[in-house]
């Protein structure tokens, strides 16, 4: 097996789910920012003593992807036990955002190896009764988009189950402020047929920038820009037909991670399954009807 593919080359067998899910998109014509995937057997070598030999395969890598000028790119990890179908393991393995230079990359690729062995990855993997004696891992690596603005869809309501709408969540710059708490974001609720039912604008102060020194950042928004809506309605919609293409593929209701650039193009950069859904009469989806369901939506 090769140690280094490129991310339209990706499935869930030879790059893990979380990056084999995006090659999947790359060959259905879903915007998905070009990378490369540092493959399990990238890191079985590197056991093995072998990790000159992989650094100079991700050199390789990187420089084409540049096209000969160094680029930031997004670290992140592709382990084969994560984003399954009964846990998604968020938050438990890291991405590193702003990653310039093919020497970073590669420490960068050995960081999130080690993560794979955390304390934390352990004991999720223990609570699940998933602690496998050998685990391996993939890391993709991503140009990154300039975010204008970022987040995340769901095509189920998470809360309540409900499959009637979908459900936007968004903020300015990159989306770790959300994830850590300290802001606010916006929510938008789309019906299947394109109304939109909801729209609040949240409190988003803080944003997670790369700045022109090329570093990343956390900036403090004036008040205007912090309550003016991330999305206008038009993106907004353009968002939720692009997600609900996702879901026509998997079959069933996904969690995407999206990031909209400063053209106003968006860009998926992460899709898991729905795994946490209230224990209600939750409708239960066909896969075959499901992606009939969206697939007539989003045309």
């Amino acid at each position: 097996m090769n140690t280094v593919i490129d991310l339209d080359q990706a499935t869930t067998g030879n790059a893990g789910p979380k990056m084999g899910r995006l090659g999947e998109l790359i060959r259905h014509g879903i915007d998905v920012p070009a990378g490369f995937v540092v493959t399990p057997a990238a890191y079985e070598r590197s056991r093995d003593r072998a990790d000159p030999a992989v650094a100079a395969e991700i050199t390789k890598a990187y420089k084409r992807l540049c096209a000969g000028t160094d680029k930031p790119v997004v670290v992140r990890s592709s382990a084969l036990d994560e984003d399954g179908a009964k846990a998604s393991f968020a938050g438990i393995y890291e991405s590193y955002l702003g990653v310039v230079g093919a020497e970073r990359v590669a420490a960068a690729v050995r960081d999130c190896w080690s993560g794979l062995h955390s304390e934390r990855a352990v004991a999720y993997r223990e609570r699940l009764g998933a602690n496998r004696p050998r685990t391996s891992m993939a890391v993709g690596v991503m140009l990154m988009v300039p975010a204008r603005a970022s987040g995340v869809a769901f095509t189920v309501d998470p809360v309540t189950g409900q499959d009637d709408r979908l459900i936007i969540e968004a903020s300015w710059g990159f989306g770790e402020p959300v994830v850590q708490g300290v802001v606010t974001p916006d929510r938008i609720e789309i019906a299947d047929d394109g109304r939109v039912l909801r729209n609040e604008t949240g409190d988003k102060r803080i944003a997670l920038v790369y700045s022109e020194s090329g570093r990343m950042q956390h900036a403090e928004l004036p008040a205007s820009q912090a309550r003016a809506p991330a999305l206008t309605r038009e993106q907004a919609v353009l968002l939720s037909n692009r997600v609900r293409e996702v879901a026509a593929l998997a079959g069933h209701p996904v969690d995407c991670e999206w990031v909209l650039d400063s053209a106003g193009d968006v860009w998926i950069v992460q899709w898991r399954a729905v795994t946490a859904l209230p224990d209600t009469e939750a409708p239960r989806w066909d896969p075959a009807e499901y992606a009939a369901r969206y697939a007539f939506r989003s045309a």
